[in-house]
């Protein structure tokens, strides 16, 4: 063989060298760039992925609170109602009584046995008015002055009737407009809660529909990750394997680039050596 075609032979296998070179770093460098660029691209979606999910439980809890204070609200809206009737019952059975003793259809006596339930004032009345009767009764006095005490006794008895009659019912108008007040303000906590608790809702389900949107966006992120960690390994597999050298080559290029090497060492480069194949 010539020196010109040694020399050709030099120049078109060192291209060919230069030129492998490049191509194998342009596709190691784009393979490096895209699982560089889907490893950033999974993180951002498992820490928004995570993100969402603590957002979803604190949700979930003050979505189990405004359930807790909505019941809540229901009981003691309950409780006002009911106490609400128990009210109106007892003001119309005052109310009946003081009609029928304001019109003569009943009697003081006819107020004194009293059903289980009745305002304790009525009780207390009606007693006093009882003890007074029978000490009345008791006398055998029949003269004019007795019958005038009587009278008045009588009347001051009924008088004092009517009184305690008067003061229930203004007692019951202002009990009644307390617990008005109460189930006004229950009511409206309740309506507020209600809102809250829609708003939370719908917050919740936008949140949920994304985390399924991301899940679903980072199981194609990692398929492709998998796809192109599994194709960069083919394709190395077979670039490792062929840089192999004989024992007599790696001799030659290390004592011709032994001071080369020896240069780079002092400078702290890594000496790169080739696979020898025995």
């Amino acid at each position: 063989m010539s020196a010109v075609e040694t020399g050709r032979n030099n120049t078109k296998v060192r291209e060919e060298g230069g030129n492998l070179s490049r191509e194998l770093e342009g596709v190691v460098q784009t393979f490096n760039n895209a699982l560089e660029a889907k490893e950033n691209e999974r993180t951002v979606l498992v820490d928004r992925i995570d993100q969402l999910k603590l957002i979803s439980e604190e949700t979930l809890g003050q979505l189990r609170i405004l359930s807790t204070n909505l019941s809540i609200y229901d009981q003691n809206l309950a409780k006002v109602t009911a106490a609400l009737d128990q009210l109106d019952a007892n003001e119309r059975m005052i109310k009946e009584r003081y009609e029928s003793l304001l019109v003569g259809s009943s009697s003081l006596t006819d107020l004194m046995p009293l059903e289980p339930g009745n305002l304790s004032v009525q009780k207390r009345v009606t007693m006093d008015v009882e003890e007074k009767l029978m000490g009345q009764y008791n006398k055998n006095c029949l003269g004019r002055d007795h019958l005038i005490k009587r009278r008045r006794e009588y009347l001051e008895s009924l008088d004092n009737a009517f009184k305690k009659f008067d003061e229930d019912l203004f007692y019951i108008d202002g009990v009644r407009t307390n617990l008005m007040a109460a189930l006004s303000e229950i009511s409206a906590k309740k309506e507020k809660a209600k809102d809250m608790k829609a708003s939370i809702e719908a917050r919740y389900k936008t949140v949920t529909d994304e985390k399924k949107t991301l899940d679903k966006e980072l199981e194609n992120v990692m398929r492709q990750e998998n796809y192109l960690i599994n194709e960069y390994r083919e394709v190395l597999r077979p670039i490792g394997a062929s840089l192999e050298i004989k024992p007599q080559t790696d001799k030659m290029l290390f004592n011709m680039t032994s001071e080369q090497n020896e240069s780079n060492s002092s400078k702290g480069q890594e000496e790169v050596r080739l696979k020898i194949v025995n």
